[in-house]
């Protein structure tokens, strides 16, 4: 596997970078977290996480607790932090759809 790189994202769209040649490539995504990219120049691998957020992230890692307002208590992995919020990763099939309602979602705490 290739080298792990994060890409901003504006309006669905972002600029791929290759980090072995520098090859560029406009890209448009639609509601996706991560994806490897082979470079159109050189043909090497780069995993990509995609950043919709207008702020910097700083990134974390941990275990944290969240009560919803039902009172509901789920353990989520955090990611990150900004400026306006947190990242978090909620295990799949670990809790029910309705308990949230996906990537982008806000969560209040």
């Amino acid at each position: 596997m290739g080298k792990t790189k994060e890409f901003r994202v504006i309006n669905r769209r972002f600029q791929f970078k290759c980090p072995y040649c520098g090859g560029r490539r406009n890209f448009f995504i639609n509601n996706l977290r991560r994806k490897n990219i082979k470079c159109f120049k050189c043909g090497e691998s780069t995993r990509c996480l995609f950043n919709r957020r207008t702020d910097k992230r700083v990134f974390q890692s941990g275990k944290i607790l969240l009560t919803t307002k039902a009172g509901k208590e789920l353990e989520v992995n955090l990611k990150d932090l900004s400026y306006n919020g947190a990242g978090v990763e909620i295990p799949a099939g670990v809790y029910p759809t309705s308990t949230v309602s996906g990537p982008g979602s806000f969560l209040e705490m």
